[in-house]
């Protein structure tokens, strides 16, 4: 990962804004010579917007049945390695600790993660693109990775924004999301 290039993008996701972030990642994709990642140019997530609501939804209501949840946080796998499957990996909490420090998140209860893990589709030019990672493409790598965060990152604040729309129970906590292996938390705060 092109941490230049995540240090320029960050900002606008720090501020949700996601459109600009994406538009942003999208210029300087455009602008580098064609490559198996430029396909990304062309892809969206938002249409996965329901069922990850749908899934975080079943996710948190079959935890808390039992255990009051407090923070929900999520994880997309690191997707340039992992390159077979791209999926969110999700899990509760009964605290919120902020993201003063984020430690706090690497203590997991087995039972509140999510099992099986959302699954995405529609991305799986780009996986093989991934997969064959040609070392005269890594700018245009780094920044359809930057796309792909972006990207990740708006269909979970969407999800949530949907969560809240709907009166789902979890729309009114905190919710907190990364790629995996990225040190930069975003939180959507509840409602």
């Amino acid at each position: 990962m092109n941490f230049e290039y995540s240090e320029a993008i960050n900002p606008y996701l720090e501020e949700a804004k996601f459109d600009q972030a994406i538009q942003f990642a999208k210029s300087k994709l455009a602008a580098v010579p064609a490559s198996p990642f430029h396909s990304v140019l062309d892809k969206s997530m938002l249409s996965l917007a329901d069922g990850l609501c749908s899934w975080i939804d079943d996710f948190y209501n079959a935890i808390a049945s039992n255990s009051s949840i407090q923070a929900l946080y999520f994880e997309l796998t690191e997707f340039d390695i992992n390159t077979e499957v791209w999926s969110i990996e999700g899990f509760a909490y009964a605290q919120d600790g902020g993201l003063e420090d984020p430690e706090w998140l690497t203590d997991i209860a087995e039972d509140w993660i999510a099992t099986p893990a959302f699954v995405i589709t529609g991305y799986e030019e780009l996986q093989q693109a991934f997969e064959e990672d040609a070392d005269d493409e890594e700018e245009a790598k780094d920044w359809c990775e930057q796309l792909v965060i972006a990207q990740y990152m708006q269909l979970v604040y969407i999800a949530h924004q949907r969560a809240r729309t709907q009166n789902l129970p979890w729309a009114k906590i905190s919710v907190y999301y990364t790629e995996h292996g990225y040190d930069f938390i975003l939180r959507s705060a509840g409602s």
